[in-house]
């Protein structure tokens, strides 16, 4: 695996402390990748539809960006859950890494072993330089555990660079042909191959995991989620909306923070450690 440089950005943590909540189910997406380790109790996990998986205390998942979570959620014998987790996006070589990466539901014991130390460094310390040292290591031993996808084409890596940037701005199929340096029609045919969907589908479920994000992890209006997303019809945003998640961006709002206040549990707002995505180099 030759890879020149890394970049880490949109760095947050947050821990989770339920109690007498057996059997708690989150359905969610997020806009980035999460990095999950329950540490009392333990989760059944799958992403977008697929087997459950066991994650029991000690264990690690990963849930690549933009993938429908299915997390249920078990107490231990006292009828206690804690976890802990970073969220964050990467990118190697200017390609997200999970464009460029498959990475396996759960870690391997021996990842998970080399991995902990590094999540109670981001978790203990104080200091914002040892915390982002920490969280490159951590990716490096994600990337030990992730298998290489064929390579993009270099057009379809700059116009999926074009929509990190500017999902938020009105942008057209046409204008991300042109920064692929592509006719329409090579376009849309190279990256419905790569991508696996044609690129419109593909910036609304950007834009859709980005504006999730939005709902759950800030206090702004739906109008104001779908706004920054990038969608300017709220109308439209909350049809597309309810076509992927299966209801009004509302009340998946409501749903998911009923289910947290029901937990009698605390999950704390994320602490950020690097929202500037040219400021952290390695």
């Amino acid at each position: 695996m030759d890879i020149r440089s890394a970049i880490i950005t949109d760095v947050s943590t947050g821990t989770l402390s339920l109690s007498a909540a057996e059997g708690l189910t989150h359905v969610k997406a997020l806009p980035c990748m999460s990095v999950v380790q329950s540490l009392r109790g333990r989760y059944d996990v799958s992403l977008d539809g697929g087997e459950s998986e066991k994650m029991n205390a000690g264990d690690i998942f990963v849930a690549p960006p933009r993938l429908m979570q299915t997390i249920v959620h078990h107490m231990d014998e006292t009828g206690k859950m804690e976890a802990r987790w970073i969220f964050f996006n990467a990118e190697t070589d200017g390609i997200p890494v999970d464009s460029r990466f498959d990475f396996p539901l759960r870690c391997s014991p021996a990842a998970a072993q080399e991995i902990s130390p590094f999540l109670d460094g981001i978790f203990s310390s104080r200091d914002l330089f040892f915390r982002l040292a920490s969280a490159y290591m951590l990716l490096r031993y994600l990337l030990d555990e992730a298998q290489e996808k064929r390579r993009q084409p270099r057009g379809i890596a700059a116009a999926l660079a074009l929509i990190r940037t500017r999902f938020g701005e009105p942008l057209s199929v046409p204008e991300l042909a042109a920064e692929a340096k592509m006719s329409l029609s090579s376009f849309h045919a190279s990256f419905r191959q790569t991508v696996g969907m044609p690129p419109l589908a593909y910036l609304n479920e950007y834009r859709l995991s980005r504006a999730l994000g939005e709902l759950l992890h800030t206090d702004c209006t739906v109008s104001e989620a779908a706004r920054r997303s990038g969608f300017s019809d709220p109308l439209y945003f909350s049809r597309v909306f309810r076509e992927k998640y299966g209801m009004s961006p509302r009340q998946y709002r409501s749903d998911y923070l009923l289910s947290a206040g029901k937990a009698g549990g605390k999950e704390p707002s994320s602490q950020t450690l690097a929202p500037n995505p040219r400021k952290m180099r390695p």
